[in-house]
């Protein structure tokens, strides 16, 4: 006759082991967007400043203005990839911390639990506090400023160019702090896993 506790335990211990790695996938997933985009950024924009590169397709276009310009055209698309992983991310990390909750597959210390819970919570409020405040006013520039270049209007594109920069320092501060609180967030979590084995 077969041992139905065991067996419901096995499944339970299972279901556990399930949650507790989708849990650091979606946050190593989150993190390693992060990193990728703004490592991106660092290594095109220090590498490209001292070089000024010009294009034929904006000749008209002054320096630094025409290089920030080229530079932001290679960035940009990692920058959108990272923010369109992190918004599947943030919703996919709260329902795993729910599931968590509700089937009792939580660590032993408690503590862990509360911080990478709070953790994913501030992370989430970086990542709308950037949109709300600096993000999108940034890409109605960006978008403002590829119309200008294309009709050829340059006062235009650089006028909106400066004006995206200056939101460009408060969006870097939200961006790197995000990465460092999902950074302890994943740390967190993957103690509380080993702490939970």
């Amino acid at each position: 006759m077969p041992d139905t506790h065991k067996t419901s335990f096995n499944a339970s211990s299972n279901c556990n082991t399930f949650i507790w790695t989708a849990l650091l996938c979606v946050i190593g997933v989150w993190l390693v967007a992060l990193v990728a985009a703004g490592l991106t950024a660092a290594t095109v924009f220090s590498g490209l400043t001292p070089l000024e590169p010009s294009s034929e397709a904006f000749a008209d276009y002054p320096q630094p203005w025409q290089w920030r310009y080229l530079a932001g055209l290679v960035t940009e698309p990692a920058f959108r990839i990272a923010d369109l992983t992190q918004f599947i991310c943030l919703p996919l990390t709260f329902l795993l911390l729910l599931w968590q909750h509700r089937t009792g597959a939580l660590c032993p210390t408690r503590v862990l639990d509360h911080v990478r819970t709070y953790l994913v919570l501030l992370a989430s409020v970086l990542l709308m506090a950037r949109w709300a405040s600096v993000q999108m006013a940034m890409t109605t520039l960006l978008e403002t400023e590829r119309e200008y270049v294309a009709e050829g209007n340059w006062a235009g594109a650089q006028m909106t160019q400066d004006a995206f920069l200056q939101y460009h320092g408060t969006a870097s501060h939200f961006w790197e702090a995000t990465t460092v609180v999902v950074a302890i967030a994943f740390v967190a979590t993957a103690w509380a896993a080993a702490k939970r084995a």
